[in-house]
Order: structure tokens, then sequence, then C-alpha cells
């Protein structure tokens, strides 16, 4: 009964997850992505900052960045941890000659949940690098457009 209820509780968990933590850096990383002209570019980028830095709550000096990251660094963990157990009891089922079918079914189930988890970790944390590689490169052409001053 408590396994069910932990499986069902994960599996609405991770709708949730999918639906709305995974598609937004996915999203804004495809846009960063697109060869833009440079003000649409750098709108684009404005848009990710606030995003990316957005406060949820004046007295949590967490930016939604961190947040997001942590909830998707959790659900890996977790969805790591359920692939684990669902190994166990494949393996148990396979040494004891019973019906494997159901086990396997749940196990590829829970790995390709973990393989979601990664990626989505994984976009969060390339999301963050390309749009502070790409702000650094913005103001290093910025910089070197400047006219430079003579001593």
């Amino acid at each position: 009964p408590f396994a069910i209820a932990v499986t069902s509780t994960m599996v609405s968990y991770f709708s949730l997850y999918v639906n709305f933590m995974f598609p937004i850096p996915a999203v804004l990383l495809c846009l960063l992505l697109l060869p833009l002209p440079l003000g649409v570019q750098t709108s684009v980028l404005s848009l990710t900052d606030s995003i990316l830095f957005f406060q949820p709550h004046p007295n949590f000096k967490v930016s939604l960045f961190w947040l997001c990251f942590a909830i998707s660094a959790a659900t890996l963990y977790f969805s790591y941890e359920e692939y684990d157990g669902r190994k166990e009891i494949y393996l148990t089922a396979k040494r004891n000659g019973g019906q494997t079918a159901p086990s396997l079914v749940k196990l590829m189930g829970a790995e390709r949940n973990c393989w979601i988890s990664v990626t989505g970790c994984g976009l969060w944390l390339l999301l963050h690098r390309y749009r502070s590689l790409l702000k650094r490169c913005n103001r290093a052409e910025a910089a070197a457009h400047e006219p430079k001053k003579s001593e």
C-alpha cells in the first residue's frame, strides 16, 4: 500500500515537473540559440535574466534559477532512487524465476524518468552557462567597437 502511494505521488509530481519545470529552460535556451538580430537577442537575453534571477519572495534571497535547479536536482535524486529500487525488484524477480515483465515495465518507466531528470537538470545548467557566455561575448563585442582613447 505504501509503495503504491509513493509511486502514484511520484508519477503526479513527475508529470508536474515535465509539464512546468522542463519546458522553461528548454524554450529559453532555444530562443537564445536562434540566430536573431542583435536587438531581439538582447531582448531575449533580458527576458531570460528577468526569469532566472527573479526572487519569488523578498525575504527569501534565492533566485528562481537556484530554486528551479534545486528542484531539478532533487527530482534527479528521487528518480534515481526509484530506478534503483525498481532495478532491485526486477533482479529479485529474475533470480527467483518469477514473471519479470511487470517489473521490467516499471523499471523502464523509472529509467525514462531518470533520463528526463538528468536532461532537465542539465538544461538548467546549460541555460545559465550559455546566458553568461552570451552576455560576456556581447560585452566584449561592445568594448571592441568602442572608439579607442588616444593618450
